[in-house]
């Protein structure tokens, strides 16, 4: 069987496509994952053990996937399934192993944003209030920290409130900051 140069081209330039289509493909269905990793500086780790302790807490709740201890910059990753999430019980989890969070954090991506008057985010069973929407970029990574009343100290909370005095935070609400 013959092939003319055309038919070549023709097949080639089809080849091309398919790949160039699975590959956005492939970007667009990651650019929809959303958190599953949460960062948390814990106050107080100063040795394997403390690591461990913390550790156990965390892994026994039924959210949490996965737990990377770094006792060096004393945090925890915490790889999570987000449908299932509660980020009130995981600072709990930490607070009953004897230790204390000091700040929430991670990596966002776009999905379930909700634009309104405020940009709202949810994530497990709670909404966020964006306290800076304008940082938002669309389809790209953002890192955020989570705050409210019970993930700060007071002091941490009075500076955020003060800073952020125009949106009427309450202690108790749940906020991201796009850093």
């Amino acid at each position: 069987m013959k092939v003319s140069l055309y038919h070549f081209k023709k097949f080639e330039s089809n080849l091309k496509f398919a790949f160039l289509a699975g590959i956005v493909f492939l970007f667009t269905c990651s650019s929809t994952i959303g958190q599953n990793e949460i960062q948390l500086g814990i106050n107080g780790l100063t040795c394997s053990l403390c690591c461990k302790t913390v550790e156990e807490s965390i892994r026994k709740l039924d959210f949490v996937e996965d737990v990377k201890m770094d006792l060096i910059n004393t945090i925890a990753m915490v790889r999570i399934d987000d449908a299932r999430s509660d980020l009130d019980k995981l600072v709990k989890a930490v607070g009953n192993a004897g230790f204390s969070v000091r700040n929430v954090g991670g990596v966002l991506q776009g999905k379930n944003w909700r634009v309104a008057d405020e940009m709202e985010i949810p994530f497990g069973k709670i909404i966020f209030q964006v306290l800076n929407p304008d940082a938002y970029q669309e389809n790209s990574k953002m890192n955020i920290q989570y705050l409210s009343g019970k993930y700060l100290t007071r002091k941490e909370w009075k500076k955020i409130s003060i800073k952020y005095s125009d949106k009427k935070m309450h202690a108790s609400g749940h906020y991201i900051l796009i850093l």
